[in-house]
C-alpha cells in the first residue's frame, strides 16, 4: 500500500519531508517474515509474529482505556488531546496508531512511556 505525496509547483510534501521535483510515494511499514540469516550472519532483532503483535496492541488498548476511564470520559479526553472520539475508541479496542498519536495519549494520561509499559507488564 502506498500513499502519494501532495503535489505543489516544483515541490512535494510528504509527512514532514520536503523534496524538490515531482510527487513521490512512500511504502508504509508492514509486519512480515524477517529476512533469513546467511553465511553465519546472526540477527539481533527478536522475531515477533503477527499474533504477538496483535495481542500486544490489544493489551495496550485495554490499558489506555483503563487509565482513561479513571481520569475522564472519552469525549473530554478526545477534546483535550485533539484526537477524535472515534479514533480514541478504535485505539482502545486494539486498533493500530501512529507513534505521534500514542505520545499524545500518554501525555493526556499524564504518564511516561516507561511508566505505561511497566504497568502493561504488571497487568
Amino acid at each position: 500500500m502506498q500513499k502519494p505525496g501532495i503535489k505543489l509547483p516544483g515541490f512535494c510534501i510528504q509527512k514532514e519531508t520536503l523534496c524538490k521535483g515531482l510527487y513521490k510515494s512512500r511504502k508504509l511499514a508492514t509486519f512480515g517474515p524477517m529476512k533469513k540469516e546467511k553465511n553465519g550472519q546472526h540477527f539481533v532483532a527478536n522475531k515477533l509474529t503477527e499474533s504477538e503483535v496483535y495481542d500486544l496492541i490489544q493489551e495496550i488498548g485495554k490499558l489506555i482505556k483503563a487509565k482513561r476511564n479513571r481520569r475522564t470520559t472519552i469525549e473530554r479526553f478526545a477534546y483535550e488531546i485533539k484526537v477524535s472520539r472515534s479514533q480514541i475508541s478504535k485505539y482502545e479496542a486494539g486498533g493500530d496508531m501512529l507513534l505521534s498519536t500514542f505520545l499524545k495519549i500518554l501525555h493526556g494520561l499524564n504518564t511516561s512511556g516507561e511508566k505505561f509499559f511497566k504497568s502493561l507488564k504488571k497487568g
